[in-house]
């Protein structure tokens, strides 16, 4: 599971049948401290987040199970929204 912010939203005018139910956003990935970690990529978003959304991202496989048939092919979806990030520490 991975960090991303929603910066755009991507607007089809015909789609796969498969795709109808999924909205696609443009995302870009964060690191730890929510600085961009990497290229734009599109994703599938079940949850509507919203422009400047932090979510977080599956990929792969994984991804497969945020559509409505776990069979439609993704390469990246969100499975959640990400309310705040806190830190933690592992030393006890």
């Amino acid at each position: 599971m991975q960090l991303g912010r929603v910066i755009g939203r991507v607007r089809a005018v015909v789609k796969d049948p498969k795709y109808e139910a999924l909205r696609l956003v443009v995302m870009v990935p964060l690191d730890e401290h929510l600085e961009p970690a990497g290229d734009a990529f599109v994703a599938a978003d079940p949850y509507a987040a919203g422009m400047g959304q932090v979510v977080y991202w599956e990929s792969s496989l994984e991804a497969r199970f945020a559509a409505p048939d776990p069979l439609t092919a993704l390469d990246a979806a969100v499975v959640g929204l990400v309310d705040r990030v806190g830190s933690c520490s592992l030393d006890g």
